[in-house]
């Protein structure tokens, strides 16, 4: 048994940055107001963060922070962990973790609800180890409600099989 699925990588675009910085101007306007430093410059601060935040957004495509890597990959096999094009023994690796988030359009109520008012995007799930002295972190992506019973099918299997680890969950509402 198998588990892959993609990584998750930081959307370092320009139009990330420039929504960014609009979105702190922003912040920075507030206090302006606030402490009444200037009209003309809190004025200034606010429409300058709001035409940046909308320059970046329009730029980017809606893109968020994060999103899926289509590129880089993460396999989770029965005697090794693969992580993009770097492959990690098991019997060499210490303190394996994995973190279980959600999965793509899980409520936010950590049940499968088709009405659900909020719902999850399935990136925050992350697997954490160390090899000597490196540490390695990624986030990767469980795309559906079958695709995470097959995660943890995988997982089922490691502990058989002898392989430790620990698993944590998030906290639900």
């Amino acid at each position: 048994m198998m588990f892959q699925t993609f990584l998750i990588k930081t959307n370092d675009s320009d139009s990330m940055l420039v929504s960014l910085v609009g979105a702190l101007l922003f912040i920075v306007s507030i206090c302006l107001w606030a402490f009444k430093v200037g009209d003309a410059i809190s004025l200034s601060c606010t429409l300058l963060g709001i035409v940046l935040v909308i320059i970046g957004i329009v730029g980017g495509n809606g893109r968020s922070l994060y999103e899926v890597d289509q590129q880089r990959i993460i396999k989770i096999e029965m005697d090794r962990i693969v992580v993009g094009t770097e492959a990690f023994e098991f019997n060499k690796i210490d303190s394996l973790e994995f973190h279980y988030h959600s999965f793509l359009n899980q409520s936010s109520l950590g049940y499968f609800t088709e009405t659900a008012g909020a719902i999850e995007h399935g990136i925050n799930n992350v697997v954490n180890f160390k090899l000597g002295d490196r540490k390695v972190s990624e986030r990767f992506f469980i795309s559906s409600i079958q695709h995470a019973d097959k995660f943890f099918s995988t997982l089922k299997v490691l502990k058989e099989n002898g392989i430790q680890y620990n698993l944590s969950f998030r906290k639900y509402r």
